[in-house]
């Protein structure tokens, strides 16, 4: 049994040395993982630096032109040979542990399509599991995954789509792809293509990977006019797609938080941008579920799309400074 760990790299010279450091030292003992780095172009020193691992037997470099992350994605899953597939971005760190756990997992759970793991917050040097799961849904399961994930959403009012925490079967994926030219919330469409393929999952509350929580230049916490955009396009679209009442009213409670950040931090021509794909999704408002969303729903309705959305504004920083403050 093959595992296939594809990391996608743009731009990343600070970090990049930690992360693949991190994962070959956990790799040393297993001849049957591959490592697929794919350099999206970066303009950086990033490639000089991935080619340093040139020599290692398990290493796979590749170097493209910049197509973004799900385009190196996307390349490290057709140059893969694994049985099963790990993203890990290119600015993470492998938790001490993580392959030493999932190939027991592997190994202990043939045929599974999914290992769905956690991921280690770091902030101010604390440590916290970015989500702990009960007892419940922990080990193996047979059936409808998604049956899961409405679980979580209910008992926990969350659950994460981000890609470092699955481990999917090339089975599964197929011909299954990253979309293109997605900046923001890529791995939510993904993931909404693969849920309801899923039906023999592992759910571990080990971490896959640390994730800095205070790094303001992280993938991760990267925002920026079009990828505020972008997000507002992702859970209408994933909103859609599901016909499941507990999802679609999940999805368009995401729909609703990135609505304060367009008075907060758009320029004005994707302000405008932004105000539209909000007045053409007025739908997915109305299918919130919490106080907090249909507030959100009430204004936009009764100020319009521009004012209510700088009162939500107004009202959430409102509740921040009572919060820091109490």
């Amino acid at each position: 049994m093959l595992l296939s760990i594809v990391i996608p790299v743009y731009n990343l010279e600070k970090y990049i040395e930690r992360t693949l450091k991190s994962v070959l030292d956990q790799c040393n003992n297993y001849k049957n993982i591959e490592v697929i780095i794919v350099d999206d172009g970066s303009s950086d020193n990033s490639g000089i630096l991935i080619n340093k691992f040139t020599n290692n037997l398990n290493v796979k470099i590749i170097h493209q032109l910049n197509g973004g992350v799900s385009a190196a994605r996307n390349m490290g899953i057709n140059q893969s040979s694994g049985d099963y597939i790990f993203f890990v971005d290119g600015d993470d760190t492998l938790y001490n542990g993580t392959i030493d756990k999932i190939m027991d997992i592997l190994n202990k759970n043939r045929g599974i399509d999914v290992i769905f793991g956690n991921i280690m917050n770091v902030k101010q040097g604390k440590k916290e599991l970015d989500i702990e799961y009960n007892e419940r849904i922990l080990g193996f399961h047979e059936g409808d995954f998604l049956e899961t994930i409405k679980y979580l959403i209910k008992s926990k009012k969350y659950f994460s789509w981000n890609s470092c925490q699955y481990i999917y079967s090339r089975e599964v994926i197929g011909t299954t792809r990253y979309p293109l030219g997605v900046i923001s919330g890529e791995d939510c469409i993904f993931f909404s293509h693969m849920i309801e393929k899923l039906n023999r999952a592992y759910i571990t509350n080990f971490p896959f990977v640390e994730y800095e929580k205070d790094r303001l230049d992280s993938i991760t916490n990267k925002q920026s006019d079009n990828a505020v955009i972008d997000q507002l396009k992702v859970f209408s679209q994933v909103y859609y797609y599901f016909n499941d009442d507990i999802l679609k009213s999940f999805f368009a409670n995401r729909f609703t938080n990135i609505i304060p950040l367009i008075p907060d931090m758009l320029s004005p021509d994707n302000k405008d941008i932004a105000y539209k794909l909000v007045r053409n999704n007025m739908i997915v408002l109305k299918n919130t579920r919490g106080v907090k969303y249909s507030v959100t729903y009430i204004l936009l309705n009764l100020f319009g799309i521009e004012r209510g959305s700088n009162y939500v504004l107004k009202i959430n920083r409102w509740r921040r400074k009572n919060a820091i403050n109490s």
